[in-house]
């Protein structure tokens, strides 16, 4: 079905070409499915629907039980605007009969601005019906994407998103996305039956803090992802919104893929991912997307079979409660984009995953990580606090980065560079590059007494050692 729009102004559609990053994302509602707004970082915002009473007065909501009826009059546009949140937008005469107001805005009721869009479901049976479904949209500050199929509830809809351009800045309520809609005058009784009574039309609203991307469309189609059939805000899933373990391992227990859009996640128990997966979807400045598995204090656990991927980190322990002893299996961080930079001898320091007591490692795989922020230094997969003790078993990571008093054992492991900040003069960091490991480059970052501080055993390899702006092949250094 191609659906006519109607825009205020042109009538065209703007396609969002921005594609998300970091795998499919899916979405997570109430089981009351009530919730109509989803936000990342530190914003607000309520979504309103209106229509006008009987009298040509807004009124807040809008009738569940819209019926499908098709138009009788001329198709045209009344003489006066209507004014919604300080806006004239043009609404057709009321010569025109059997049309359905339905005006969507978003106000912003947080303290900071904010990159808004409201994504709209409107019942559709029969994509490939005639011509018969109209839609008065406005484009005045306001992006469209081309009309999509979706399958909501065992129902037909077409889907659009309606992006706002310009910032939502605190207490500013925007102007409308939609105004009304209405069926073909060629619409017949066989096609209004399949309506079933009434006619669905569900909108849901997104938005994040505005900061650290170009644009809005960008902005939210890389955190929340491009609106398509596998990606709507109606898959029947659950939202986790807070720190709420015991919804989260439920959630991924049952088999479903996790997102959670929340500051922090705090387990506090031997978890078992049962090859799960949880897509991160923080972006700093107020939202890290946090996952931490936090034991109380001196209490020992184990944390296997996960896949984690999105815009956040990773901890075994906690950098203000300690750690104690740890036993990761099979976790898997798949292109994690890191939200928290530290400070180090080597300058800003991004990691995907970090660790804070003892761990040991197994069979893990930690590649791809990025930076959220630009001014990081140095971004690596694996980060090794200070004062720790971390052995590595097995596994294939792209990069690891040692703080000044870590201590490191790596055994029949794959790595591309690590990165040793380890402050040897007082001999307390610690680097063993044990048999059977392969390190692509080792970057040894102060000067120190290496020697003491570096261990690569036999059978080990490390193609280059850069030491001082020298690189040096693992025979040239052993030599030294």
């Amino acid at each position: 079905m191609k659906i006519k729009e109607l825009l205020l102004g042109i009538s065209c559609f703007v396609m969002m070409a921005a594609s998300m990053t970091g795998g499919t994302l899916a979405y997570f509602r109430d089981a009351d499915g009530s919730v109509n707004v989803m936000t990342i970082g530190s914003v607000s915002i309520e979504q309103e629907e209106f229509e006008r009473d009987a009298n040509g007065n807004l009124k807040s909501g809008v009738t569940h039980a819209k019926f499908a009826i098709p138009v009788v009059g001329p198709i045209a546009w009344d003489e006066t605007e209507l004014e919604v949140n300080g806006t004239g937008c043009r609404v057709f005469t009321d010569e025109l009969k059997n049309v359905l107001d339905h005006i969507v805005t978003v106000e912003n009721t947080g303290k900071s601005d904010a990159y808004v869009r409201s994504i709209i479901a409107i019942e559709a049976p029969g994509y490939d019906e005639e011509d018969w479904i109209h839609v008065n949209l406005n484009e005045n500050g306001v992006t469209y994407t081309e009309w999509i199929p979706l399958q909501i509830d065992g129902k037909e809809y077409i889907c659009c998103t309606a992006t706002y351009t310009e910032k939502l800045a605190p207490g500013i309520k925007a102007q409308p996305s939609m105004v009304q809609l209405f069926l073909d005058h060629a619409a017949d009784n066989d096609y209004c039956a399949k309506f079933g009574g009434s006619w669905e039309i569900l909108i849901k609203s997104q938005a994040m803090q505005a900061g650290g991307f170009s644009d809005a469309v960008t902005a939210l189609n890389t955190v929340f992802g491009e609106v398509s059939q596998n990606n709507n805000p109606w898959e029947d899933l659950v939202i986790i919104t807070g720190n709420e373990p015991e919804r989260l391992i439920e959630a991924l227990h049952s088999g479903k893929e996790i997102v959670f859009v929340t500051d922090i996640v705090e387990i506090p128990d031997a978890f078992d991912g049962k090859g799960g997966k949880i897509t991160m979807k923080g972006v700093g400045q107020g939202s890290y997307a946090y996952l931490g598995f936090v034991p109380p204090m001196g209490e020992d656990t184990t944390v296997e079979d996960l896949t984690v991927s999105g815009y956040g980190f990773v901890e075994v322990g906690h950098y203000k409660k300690g750690g104690g002893d740890y036993t990761v299996n099979r976790l898997v961080l798949d292109k994690v984009i890191g939200t928290l930079t530290i400070n180090d001898h080597a300058g800003k320091i991004t990691s995907g995953f970090t660790q804070y007591g003892n761990a040991v490692l197994n069979d893990c795989i930690m590649t791809g990580t990025t930076a959220f922020a630009e001014h990081s230094d140095i971004t690596t997969d694996i980060g090794c606090v200070n004062k720790t003790n971390t052995v590595v078993n097995r596994g294939k990571y792209g990069s690891m980065y040692l703080q000044a008093q870590a201590h490191v054992k790596l055994y029949d492991t794959e790595i591309g560079e690590i990165y040793s900040a380890a402050i040897t003069t007082s001999n307390l960091g610690m680097l063993t590059i044990g048999a059977g490991t392969h390190v692509g480059t080792l970057y040894l970052i102060p000067p120190g007494k290496y020697p003491y501080a570096l261990t690569i055993e036999e059978g080990a390899t490390v193609d280059a050692i850069i030491y001082k702006g020298v690189t040096y092949t693992q025979d040239e250094w052993l030599a030294r």
